[in-house]
């Protein structure tokens, strides 16, 4: 509490993953620039991971946000390959339910992919390479899916959430602080806020 104090007497960013959402009651400010990502506080933004894209290459780079690479080398074909066909579909810049229901049943991405070089990693004939290059899409979706019941605005910050892009937009533009509760994708947004708040400190100048 005393560290964040200091931040702010110092107008610094912060960056605060606060599950039991005390922190946003002390240090919450809108006219910072505070964004709160939390699908159950009205002051959620929406957001669709499609309306990041200001170019049609930057599909990769929120995909690489949301499938993670790992240490071994052997999987990175099943990493790579559901990043290609997110990003895919992120072209086509659905709405964020669109985006789970295509995720959610292989017969929509086939349609999508049909007649594309991203065909040949889902193909039928290969049962296995198929069902673990789905699963990745799957288990995004699940979790996504899980917010539909809460609002629209809950289903697109699950994305924001997994979106490293916006956050450090956020933390190093404009000054406002980011707050996030614990929910069904909190496990991704941990990971990338620890990336974020690394990657700003580096930035910032000494």
């Amino acid at each position: 509490m005393q560290m964040l104090r200091q931040i702010q007497a110092r107008r610094h960013s912060a960056i605060l993953y606060d599950p039991a959402c005390e922190f946003i009651e002390r240090f919450y400010d809108e006219s910072r620039g505070d964004i709160v990502l939390n699908p159950l506080d009205r002051r959620c933004p929406y957001w669709g991971p499609s309306e990041e894209l200001v170019r049609r290459a930057e599909a990769r780079t929120v995909a690489a946000s949301l499938f993670q690479p790992t240490n071994d080398r052997k999987g990175e074909f099943f990493i790579e390959s559901p990043q290609k066909i997110f990003a895919h579909l992120l072209l086509d810049l659905p709405s964020p339910q669109q985006l789970v229901h295509w995720m959610s049943h292989p017969e929509e991405i086939d349609r999508r992919v049909k007649g594309t070089e991203l065909a040949s990693l889902i193909d039928p004939s290969a049962p296995q390479q198929r069902s673990g290059v789905l699963g990745s899409p799957a288990v995004v979706a699940f979790a996504a899916a899980c917010c539909c019941s809460l609002s629209c605005s809950a289903l697109s910050w699950f994305f924001k959430s997994c979106t490293l892009l916006s956050v450090l937009s956020w933390s190093v533009g404009c000054g406002g602080w980011p707050f996030t509760a614990c929910c069904c994708a909190g496990v991704f947004l941990f990971v990338e806020l620890k990336s974020a708040a690394t990657m700003t400190s580096n930035a910032a100048p000494r």
